[in-house]
């Protein structure tokens, strides 16, 4: 019985270290994400900008340039 309890003990000690540890991480993650109304925001431009209603008039070819072209004006990567 001793033992059950002293590997639970130690178990619970390594995984509370483990969260411990991960809690910045997390933390930076979710604070680099780009807010709700940002990413709306950006959305909305990027749709505007690839021009999708007329995307069947477009080769493959002059698609990727529009993509390349509208990630170039708003500095995605």
């Amino acid at each position: 019985m001793r033992r059950i309890n002293s590997f639970t003990i130690v178990i619970i000690f390594i995984a509370s270290i483990f969260v411990i540890i991960l809690i910045p991480y997390i933390y930076q993650l979710r604070n680099n994400n780009l807010d709700q109304k940002d990413y709306k925001e950006l959305a909305t431009k990027l749709k505007s900008c690839f021009d999708l209603d007329n995307k069947s008039d477009r080769g493959i070819e002059e698609s990727i340039k529009l993509i390349e072209y509208c990630m170039d004006i708003y500095g995605l990567e």
